[in-house]
C-alpha cells in the first residue's frame, strides 16, 4: 500500500506500507524493466526465498552498470547456494524456503547495489555472509547502517581492522558471526550489540 504520494524532484515517489506474508515467483520484463533496473538486486535476493521460480528478462543493461550486476548476482547467488540461471539479459532463480547455511565471502565489486543487497541477505543467513568493498553505500544511501540496526544488525568498526564494519546478523533471535564490510573508519568506536543476537568478534582479513 502506498502512502503519502508526492512529487520529489519532478519525481513522484510515496511512502510504501508493507506487511509480511508468504512470497511468490513471479516473471519480470519488458517495459517496466528500465524504472525498476536499480532494484534487480535486492528482487533477486526476494527471490531466492520465495516459492517458485522468479525469471528476470530485458535486463542486458545490468551488463553495462557500475558492475556487470547480472554476474555479480549470478556469482553472490552460487556463493549462497541459490539455484539459478544466467542468461546474457537476465537471469532464472529457484526460490528456497531454507536459511543460508554456508558462511560465504561476496565480492560487491564495488558496486553499492550488489554490497547492500547481500548484506540484506544475511537476515536469512545462519554462519554469516561477508561482503567486501562497499565503502560506496555510504555515497549512495549514508543512512544504510542505521537502517539495518533498526531491522536489529548492530554495526560498528572492529578496532583493528581500520576501514571496516562489523555487522552481526541472523534471525529468530540466534547469535551470528559478524559481517564484515569495507567502509570508513568514521564509524569507529561504534559497538552495541544485536537483538538478534551478541556481537563476536572475528579475526581481520
Amino acid at each position: 500500500k502506498i502512502k503519502n504520494e508526492r512529487l520529489i524532484s519532478n519525481e513522484e515517489v510515496g511512502d510504501i506500507h508493507v506487511i509480511s506474508s508468504e512470497l511468490h515467483g513471479i516473471g519480470i520484463s519488458g517495459d517496466i524493466i528500465p524504472n525498476i533496473i536499480d532494484e534487480i538486486p535486492i528482487l533477486s535476493i526476494a527471490a531466492s526465498f520465495a516459492k517458485g521460480e522468479t525469471l528476470i528478462t530485458d535486463a542486458e543493461e545490468l551488463r553495462v552498470k557500475e558492475s556487470d550486476r547480472l554476474q555479480a548476482i549470478s556469482d553472490g547467488l552460487q556463493k549462497i547456494n541459490i539455484h539459478h540461471e544466467l542468461f546474457h539479459d537476465g537471469i532464472k532463480i529457484i526460490g528456497s524456503s531454507e536459511d543460508i547455511s554456508v558462511m560465504a565471502e561476496i565480492d560487491s565489486h564495488g558496486d553499492h547495489r550488489i554490497a547492500m543487497s547481500f548484506l540484506i541477505a544475511s537476515l536469512r543467513s545462519k554462519k554469516g555472509i561477508y561482503v567486501e568493498d562497499c565503502k560506496n553505500i555510504l555515497t549512495s544511501f549514508p543512512n544504510f547502517i542505521e537502517v539495518m540496526s533498526s531491522l536489529g544488525i548492530s554495526a560498528g568498526v572492529h578496532p583493528p581492522c581500520a576501514g571496516s564494519a562489523a555487522i552481526p546478523g541472523g534471525r529468530d533471535q540466534r547469535p551470528s558471526r559478524l559481517h564484515r564490510a569495507a567502509i570508513p573508519s568514521r564509524h569507529s568506536g561504534v559497538h552495541g550489540r544485536s537483538r538478534l543476537g551478541p556481537a563476536r568478534s572475528f579475526p581481520c582479513r
